[in-house]
């Protein structure tokens, strides 16, 4: 489904009239034939000079007082794409005359003008509007401006020429690619309501009076947590869901440190946080953003929509001169009683000690792009050496479940 884009104001006037490379090669033959007939003393060398500029001031006076000729609307299908997914920009020119229009330029800028999309066009009427689309390249995350858009008429003899913009700037957002990963240990005993999940059996409570609830299992569940009953009855294997659990916070702490990467690496953090974010919060999970550059955290709970953080990590980027105790802050302080996903380049030892005081905290996914060691406590998923999915649910099929202490 196509879905209207509201134009953002551009602040841009109609261009002034302007001479084309016609115009301008015209004048310079005109004024040329002038000097040397003054030169060669041959007036029919003037009077053909002087009809050359004499048409090049009639023409641009005519496009000068042209009124403007069409306006456009434009379509972005979709606004929001995960990069390296196709979207598609597709423009309506309305005829602002009764007649139908002469030869039209229509120029659509593309992320600063650093690219753009351009048309030829003729007999636009006002009843009869024209469609032309083309196709947007996503390859890299990040807000862009499409437009905007101009028309362009010329006078018959195309030696001038006069530009309005037709249509404002509309943004699109591209956001990082999410891969399809398993849940993360700690977070698979509260999947209520993920797509492979069957919908949850009501059990008794148990023995310490949690209401709880069964689902299918998935990989990285803690097969502790089989419900075996069930799992003869229904000959499937079936998890037991804790009420606490469902509703424990995840935090994903992505670290923003320049030292810790290089452009591809923290192209794999940011798609990381991603797709955990996104894992969790089809889990219907309350998930946490934090950043450790000193930006105040971001939420996805309670109904809020998970394109909320997404749009946060479409323009995250790496920073400088971030200080360590400003940066481990994070860690240090995220919630004891839900999961921590600490994102990071490389874990020095001053993030090993921040995870390391979490004491209460039952199990501590530590994503990176290097492949140093880390605390027992800790799940290590190294994306050094191979794919980010990959190393994530290899990582969840080996590691073992940590109980919460």
């Amino acid at each position: 489904m196509d879905i209207a884009a509201e134009p953002r104001p551009s602040g841009r006037r109609a261009r002034a009239t302007r001479l084309t490379r016609r115009g301008w090669t015209l004048a310079g033959a005109g004024a040329g034939l002038v000097i040397g007939s003054r030169l060669l003393a041959t007036d029919e060398l003037a009077v053909v000079g002087v009809a050359a500029l004499a048409l090049l001031v009639a023409a641009f006076a005519y496009a000068a007082t042209r009124p403007r000729p069409a306006t456009c609307s434009r379509v972005v299908d979709p606004r929001r794409v995960s990069a390296g997914t196709p979207a598609r920009v597709e423009l309506t020119i309305h005829s602002e005359a009764a007649r139908p229009s002469d030869v039209l330029s229509v120029v659509d800028s593309v992320d600063g003008g650093r690219r753009a999309a351009r048309f030829a066009l003729t007999g636009v009427t006002a009843d009869a509007p024209v469609r032309a689309s083309y196709p947007l390249t996503t390859a890299r995350r990040g807000r862009y401006l499409i437009g905007p858009a101009t028309v362009t008429t010329y006078d018959p003899f195309g030696v001038s020429a006069k530009t309005w913009t037709a249509a404002a700037e509309t943004e699109l957002v591209v956001l990082p690619r999410v891969h399809p990963i398993a849940a993360p240990h700690g977070l698979g005993a509260g999947l209520m309501g993920s797509e492979s999940a069957t919908v949850a059996h009501a059990i008794a409570p148990d023995a310490h009076g949690e209401f709880h609830a069964l689902r299918e299992y998935e990989l990285g569940d803690d097969l502790r947590r089989v419900h075996w009953r069930s799992t003869a009855r229904l000959d499937q294997l079936m998890i037991r869901q804790d009420e606490a659990l469902a509703h424990a916070r995840v935090t994903v702490v992505l670290d923003v440190r320049a030292e810790q990467y290089d452009h591809d690496t923290f192209e794999t953090a940011v798609e990381a946080a991603a797709s955990v974010i996104a894992r969790v919060a089809r889990s219907r999970r309350p998930v946490e953003l934090v950043t450790n550059d000193g930006t105040p955290a971001r939420a996805a709970e309670h109904g809020a929509p998970l394109e909320l953080l997404l749009d946060a990590l479409a323009t995250v980027e790496a920073r400088n001169g971030i200080r360590a105790d400003v940066a481990l802050l994070p860690m240090r302080r995220s919630r004891a009683d839900g999961l921590l996903v600490a994102i990071t380049g490389a874990p020095d030892a001053g993030v090993r000690t921040a995870l390391a005081a979490r004491a209460r905290i039952g199990t501590v996914i530590l994503v990176t792009t290097a492949a140093p060691s880390v605390a027992g406590r800790a799940v290590l998923v190294d994306a050094s050496q191979r794919p980010f999915r990959d190393a994530w649910n290899l990582a969840m099929a080996r590691s073992p479940h940590v109980a919460v202490s």
